[in-house]
C-alpha cells in the first residue's frame, strides 16, 4: 500500500474510535441550550475528565464498601459475643448430677473433655444429648455418682468446667 491509503485508512480508523468516545460520554447539558458543537480537543478534554470522576466515585465506593463490610463484621462479631457466652449450669440431687452448658457456635469444646472432667470428680455419665436453636448449642448430660458416700465437689466441678469452655 502505498503512504495516501495507509494515512486514509489511519484517519477513517480514528475517526471511528472518537466517534464510539464521544458515544460513550453522556451529553454536556450545557450544549443543548448553546446548540455549539465542541471541538475533537473539548470532546478529548470532556472525556478524560468524565473517566477521572468515574475513577475518584469508583474508589470512594470501594471505600464505602469495605467501611461498610468492616461495620458489618464487627457488629456481628459484639452482637454475637454478648450472646453466645458459655452458661454453665449444674443440678445434683442425691446420687444424679446433671450439667447443662450453653454455648455458642464461635466458642467450641470437645464434649469428651467435659465427660473426662465429670469423671475425673467421680462421676459417671449416664447419657449425654446436643441440640441446637439458631447460634446456641446445649449440651446436657445427666450422670450418676460413682461412691454415694463420697459424692462429687460440685463447685470444682464447676470451676473445671468454667477453665475448659471459657478459655
Amino acid at each position: 500500500m502505498d503512504r495516501k491509503t495507509v494515512e486514509r485508512n489511519r484517519r477513517i480508523n480514528m475517526k471511528s474510535l472518537f466517534s464510539k468516545l464521544t458515544s460513550l460520554i453522556p451529553p454536556d447539558p450545557h450544549s443543548h441550550l448553546s446548540k455549539v458543537s465542541h471541538s475533537q480537543e473539548e470532546q478529548i478534554d470532556r472525556a478524560t475528565a468524565y473517566i477521572n470522576e468515574l475513577s475518584q466515585n469508583v474508589a470512594e465506593l470501594k471505600q464505602t464498601k469495605e467501611r461498610i463490610t468492616r461495620d458489618k463484621k464487627a457488629y456481628v462479631e459484639n452482637s454475637m459475643s454478648s450472646i453466645l457466652r458459655p452458661n454453665i449450669q449444674l443440678k445434683e440431687s442425691d446420687s444424679t448430677l446433671e450439667v447443662i452448658i450453653v454455648s455458642g457456635m464461635i466458642r467450641s469444646f470437645m464434649l469428651s473433655q467435659v465427660i473426662d472432667i465429670l469423671e475425673d470428680e467421680g462421676a459417671e455419665v449416664v447419657s449425654a444429648n446436643i441440640s441446637t436453636k439458631g447460634f446456641n448449642i446445649f449440651h446436657i448430660i445427666h450422670a450418676q455418682v460413682k461412691v454415694c458416700r463420697i459424692g462429687v465437689e460440685t463447685s470444682r466441678i464447676y470451676q473445671r468446667l468454667q477453665q475448659l469452655i471459657i478459655t
